[in-house]
């Protein structure tokens, strides 16, 4: 069983710009990549 210290460093905390788009004459958000990290749909 894996300690809490061990746990605490398998945690990562990402966060990811939100940008808003005219789609269809709707303002539509969409999340961005981050500093050349994972694409944001795998990260979710």
């Amino acid at each position: 069983m894996a300690s809490e210290e061990q746990r605490k460093e398998q945690t990562r905390s990402e966060s990811y710009k939100i940008k808003t788009v005219s789609f269809f004459d709707r303002e539509v958000p969409i999340i961005l990549q981050n500093d050349n990290g994972p694409c944001p749909l795998l990260a979710i």
